[in-house]
C-alpha cells in the first residue's frame, strides 16, 4: 500500500490520474524517468468527485501524451464507507483482473465508518479492507491542519499514526500556483519506504490547457529542479540543495555555505557539513583535481 497525502485541492488527484494513465497504457513521460510503470488494469474508486471530472482529466492527459489507445479505465463512484462495500469491490477487482486500485480519498472512504471507534481502529479497518484487493493500492489522503497552514513543510496524513505505520510507501505533495496561472508546481517528497531507500524529492510542473469555453483540453507534465524554488527548500535533501548550487559551476565549501545562507533561513549548510555531504555521494559530486572546489559528476 502506497499513500500520497497533502492539503485538499492541491494536485494529489491529478498525480493519481497521471499514474492511472501511465499504468493503464504502459507509457512513460520524457523528463520524468522515475515514473516507470508496469502496464496493468486500473480501478479508480472515487469518493470525492464525479465520473465526468475524472474522465475530463484522463482525456486531457491522454491528449497531451498523444495516446489514442481506447482501452478501458475502470471507475466506480463510491458513496458508502469502504467497509460496507468491500465484498462488492473485491469482486470487481477480480472480475476486471485489476493490478492497481486507487482510492480517492481515505478520509472520504472511511467517513461515517465505525461509530464509537477511535481513529486508530477506523484506520486499521481501512488497511484490512484494501489488503483484501490482493494487488497494489494507491491511497490519496489529506494532511493535518498544520500542513494546510504551511504547505511547504512536511507533515503526516490527517488522523491516526496507523495510516503512516500501515503504509509501505508514503509521499507528501506540496504545491505552488500563482493566481490565474495555468501552471501548478508540485514537490513530491518520499517520506517513508519499508522496502529500501527513499527516493529523492521531485519537482513536477503541471501545465493546464483550456479551450475558449474554459474546458480542460490538455494536462502536460515536466520536471523542474526543486533547488530553484526557495519555497520548496524544506522538501529537499541537503545534497539536492548543494547540487542545485553547483549547476552553474564548481565552488569551494565556503562559497557553497554562503550560497545556502542567501537562499533561505531554513537551508543553511556550513562549510564542514557541505564537505561531509558531498564526500558521501561520489556518484553526484567530485572534488576538482589540485583544487579546493567541488563540482557535479558529469553524466552522459
Amino acid at each position: 500500500p502506497t499513500t500520497i497525502f497533502g492539503p485538499g485541492g492541491k494536485g494529489k488527484s491529478i498525480i493519481a490520474d497521471l499514474i492511472t494513465v501511465l499504468v493503464t497504457f504502459g507509457v512513460t513521460i520524457k523528463g520524468l524517468p522515475y515514473l516507470m510503470p508496469t502496464q496493468g488494469s486500473v480501478l479508480y474508486l472515487d469518493w470525492e468527485r464525479s465520473e465526468e471530472v475524472h474522465k475530463q482529466r484522463i482525456s486531457a492527459i491522454k491528449n497531451s501524451l498523444l495516446i489514442t489507445d481506447t482501452r478501458e479505465i475502470h471507475y466506480i463512484k463510491c458513496d458508502h464507507p469502504i467497509a460496507s462495500d468491500i465484498d462488492y469491490l473485491c469482486k470487481k477487482v477480480a472480475e476486471f483482473n485489476i493490478s492497481l486500485v486507487i482510492v480517492d480519498s481515505q478520509m472520504a472512504a472511511t467517513a461515517g465508518m465505525g461509530h464509537g471507534m477511535n481513529d486508530a481502529e477506523v484506520s486499521s479497518i481501512y488497511y484490512n479492507c484494501i489488503r483484501r484487493f490482493n494487488c497494489t493500492t494507491l491511497t490519496i489522503d489529506h494532511t493535518t491542519k498544520l500542513g494546510m497552514s504551511d504547505e511547504t513543510t512536511s507533515e503526516t496524513p490527517f488522523g491516526s499514526v496507523v495510516k503512516y505505520n500501515r503504509a509501505t510507501s508514503v509521499y507528501s505533495v506540496k504545491t505552488i500556483q500563482d493566481t490565474e496561472s495555468d501552471i501548478l508546481s508540485l514537490a513530491l517528497k518520499h517520506e517513508k519506504f519499508n522496502l529500501g531507500r527513499k527516493q529523492a524529492a521531485r519537482g513536477i510542473e503541471v501545465q493546464f490547457d483550456n479551450n475558449d469555453n474554459a474546458e480542460m483540453t490538455g494536462l502536460s507534465f515536466e520536471s523542474f529542479d526543486l533547488a530553484d524554488v526557495p519555497a520548496f527548500s524544506k522538501s529537499i535533501s541537503e545534497w539536492q540543495i548543494i547540487a542545485g548550487i553547483l549547476k552553474n559551476g564548481a565552488l569551494d565549501c565556503g562559497a557553497i555555505a554562503t550560497a545556502t545562507k542567501e537562499m533561505d533561513a531554513n537551508t543553511k549548510i556550513d562549510a564542514k557539513r557541505a564537505y561531509d555531504v558531498m564526500a558521501k555521494k561520489p556518484k553526484t559530486f567530485v572534488k576538482v583535481a589540485n583544487s579546493k572546489t567541488w563540482g557535479l559528476v558529469y553524466k552522459t
